[in-house]
């Protein structure tokens, strides 16, 4: 795996950044002295200020040191052939999270793919070890808070405190057979 796939998978695996605010992260963003990132969400042009994790950092920078064309491109992550151009859309995000995948050989259906898949499996991490839904709600960028409800149903355990037995439900058992 290229250094630029590494960090670019680390990246939204960790943080949940959209693809689209990935391939538009530009070395400005990334305040090294306070282990930060700070952006304008595409999506919704609000900021996002995402802690700079070890990981995260380490990954980016041996990218940048290490594999990364030298140029004056204001993006961090740029394109693997010259001319090295920074990456277009979410769609080459995409690409890389699918080539990795299948090298790791693991198979998408019709379930989430991609940086969605990434992004709901933060999520999800966050829902189980308590994370406030406020603090997940801003963590994704969400300007209405109601929108991670849709990753509520992830925690299992959670949901299996939410059904009721089968004894309250009124049922005829004459019109079952």
């Amino acid at each position: 795996m290229s250094l630029r796939n590494k960090a670019i998978v680390t990246l939204s695996l960790l943080t949940g950044i959209r693809a689209v605010d990935i391939v538009n992260l530009k070395v400005s963003d990334i305040d090294w002295v306070s282990d930060v990132i700070c952006i304008s969400q595409s999506k919704t042009n609000e900021p996002l200020v995402l802690p700079l994790l070890p990981v995260m950092g380490n990954a980016i920078a041996e990218y940048i040191v290490n594999e990364r064309p030298k140029t004056d491109s204001p993006y961090v992550f740029l394109s693997c052939n010259a001319p090295h151009k920074p990456l277009k859309g979410h769609a080459s995000c995409y690409a890389v999270i699918k080539n990795i995948f299948s090298l790791a050989g693991i198979r998408t259906g019709n379930e989430l793919k991609r940086t969605r898949l990434l992004r709901h499996h933060m999520t999800s991490k966050m829902l189980k070890k308590g994370v406030a839904i406020q603090t997940i709600s801003l963590t994704l960028g969400h300007v209405n808070p109601n929108s991670v409800n849709i990753y509520l149903t992830t925690d299992e355990k959670k949901l299996r405190k939410c059904t009721l037995p089968l004894s309250v439900i009124p049922m005829n058992v004459g019109e079952l057979q």
